[in-house]
């Protein structure tokens, strides 16, 4: 009797053991996704600024008619991304 209450009991604590692991690694996977989407967004705004920048230095030394209009294109796409992606 002792021999079979302690095979229940190791395979109950192995069952556990595996249900928790596989409980874990769907938690850790998520939360991977989740910080994946976070950095794809950063990236995104880090390219919004870069892209900025430069247009903004083309404005200063391209000429300001040139440069503006560049630059007014550019934040016209900006907004249609922005009312896109909410």
């Amino acid at each position: 009797m002792l021999f079979v209450g302690s095979f229940a009991y190791q395979t109950a604590a192995e069952r556990l053991r595996q249900v928790s692991e596989r409980q874990l690694d769907a938690l850790a996977e998520s939360k991977r996704s989740d910080l994946n989407k976070v950095l794809e967004g950063w990236r995104d705004r880090v390219e919004l600024v870069r892209r900025l920048m430069v247009l903004i230095v083309c404005w200063v030394t391209i000429g300001k008619r040139i440069g503006l209009a560049m630059l007014a294109g550019y934040v016209i796409h900006i907004g249609g991304l922005y009312r896109g992606a909410v």
